[in-house]
């Protein structure tokens, strides 16, 4: 889903594939840039709890390190296919190279005290 979303955006805005994955990755950079914000605080007890922007979903962070991810699968689909692919090819050749995560779950069998 996520990779398709900056497919349809670079066509839209008419910009490479590549472009766009850079300019998302430099966006969630730029919000880490800031540090974390005050979640929670307390009276007496003097107690302040901070949080990651965005902690309710992935972090600025996880998203910098997915745009990542994603031009390292760009440069080795654009490799792999050789010549001068059309972004649509590489695109459609990333996709094909994604591993579907259908479910996935926490495994506590070897927690111990």
């Amino acid at each position: 889903m996520w990779l398709g979303r900056q497919y349809r955006r670079a066509v839209a805005s008419s910009v490479s594939l590549l472009t766009q994955l850079q300019t998302e990755g430099d966006a969630r950079i730029a919000a880490t840039e800031t540090g974390q914000i005050v979640a929670t605080t307390s009276g007496n007890g003097l107690s302040v709890g901070f949080s990651n922007p965005g902690a309710a979903g992935s972090t600025p962070a996880q998203m910098a390190s997915l745009c990542g991810e994603m031009l390292r699968r760009y440069d080795d689909a654009k490799a792999t296919l050789g010549g001068s692919p059309t972004d649509a090819q590489i695109y459609a050749k990333m996709l094909a190279d994604l591993v579907s995560i259908p479910a996935y779950g926490h495994e506590f069998a070897d927690l111990t005290k």
